[in-house]
């Protein structure tokens, strides 16, 4: 009996304390509640200008490109409310850690140090780093000299004194007693006049012949051989000018620690430089940067390749510039998201059932002019 009242005593105690606990304690609001809550209101959406994935209208009132149709569909599809805000690249990863953006919709590249402070979607486009210089003819000095005193050229005029030389202490053994006023005053004057005259042999002047046989016949092969030779030097030298002349003085990572670079302040690429240590100026905007090649205070761009290359076709057609086919650094394009978003895998399923539609690569060659 004791132990059955003590049993009822113990039964009572924690039903009440599970009660009290039941009363204290809150769930987590679910997913669905906070995607719920979320989407009650406008969800507040950054971006920037970044042709060809954001084009800013030009009264500032209207926002296109390929980023911004493809987020169209999305949020119409999951029915999601919202207004895009302009913002600076800064701006947008700020405004993202901060909590006072919901989402990024741009050409934001997705890289550890902005995952450490806000979330992504899936990638929707590859692309990378590229440079940018200017398409006009430039002599690049250092591949001139480099060209015309290499040491293959080095080695041949080397060849081509010791045949002088050669031959010229022969024509003088040769000629001295056929021509003894001609090679007169001792054996170094003699064996000089000797070379003298396989110089001129050499460029085909004329200065007298040999008159022995064997000299004759050294004098035909020595002037036949200098026509070649001399062609052959001509046309090196002519080919060296022509590639320094056309040759952008810009090819790969290491040209641009000898440049004049600029970036854009904020950037993946700004990013990149300074691992690199390489030295730049940076700007608030991928045009801004790429005008200073054209005005000729800048030597080179390093930013996105594609945004560079529709800006280069479609805003700066008459600048002179040219997007190099190297890519220094390949990264992706993601919407960014605020940290813990609940919208993010209702986001990335609809996103990738987009991508498999044929027509996003018409919209991407549409805005990137068809490259």
């Amino acid at each position: 009996m004791t132990f059955l009242v003590a049993l009822w005593i113990a039964a009572t105690w924690l039903t009440g304390s599970g009660g009290a606990f039941a009363q204290t304690a809150k769930p987590a609001a679910s997913d669905s509640v906070l995607r719920a809550q979320l989407l009650k209101r406008k969800l507040i959406i950054g971006t920037i200008h970044a042709p060809p994935f954001v084009i800013r209208s030009a009264d500032s009132t209207s926002w296109s490109g390929l980023s911004i149709d493809l987020w169209r569909e999305i949020a119409s599809d999951l029915g999601i409310a919202y207004e895009f805000r302009g913002a600076t690249l800064t701006g947008l990863s700020d405004g993202l850690a901060e909590g006072e953006l919901d989402a990024v919709v741009a050409a934001m590249t997705i890289n550890p140090e902005r995952e450490k402070r806000f979330d992504f979607t899936h990638p929707f486009f590859r692309s990378g780093i590229g440079i940018t210089v200017s398409s006009k003819p430039r002599t690049d000095v250092w591949k001139l000299m480099s060209g015309i005193f290499s040491w293959q050229l080095a080695l041949i005029l080397l060849g081509v004194f010791a045949a002088l030389f050669i031959i010229g202490v022969a024509l003088y053994f040769l000629e001295r007693s056929r021509s003894p006023e001609r090679f007169a005053g001792g054996t170094g004057k003699g064996l000089l006049e000797g070379v003298w005259l396989s110089a001129i042999m050499f460029i085909g002047s004329s200065d007298g012949y040999p008159q022995s046989p064997v000299g004759r016949v050294i004098a035909i092969l020595w002037t036949t051989s200098s026509t070649v030779l001399i062609s052959a030097l001509t046309a090196t030298i002519a080919a060296t000018l022509t590639s320094a002349q056309l040759t952008s003085q810009i090819q790969d990572l290491n040209d641009l620690r000898r440049v004049r670079v600029g970036t854009v302040a904020g950037s993946s690429s700004e990013a990149f430089l300074k691992s690199q240590q390489i030295a730049y100026t940076a700007f608030p905007k991928t045009i801004l940067a790429l005008q200073q090649i054209a005005d000729e205070k800048l030597d080179a761009v390093v930013a996105d390749a594609p945004i560079m290359r529709y800006l280069v076709l479609n805003d700066l057609p008459n600048g002179n510039l040219m997007v190099l086919p190297k890519i220094l650094k390949y990264e992706s394009y993601g919407f960014g998201l605020r940290a813990g978003s609940p919208l993010r895998e209702e986001l990335n399923r609809v996103l990738l059932e987009k991508l498999r539609e044929p027509r996003w690569e018409e919209q991407f060659s549409f805005y990137s002019g068809g490259n």
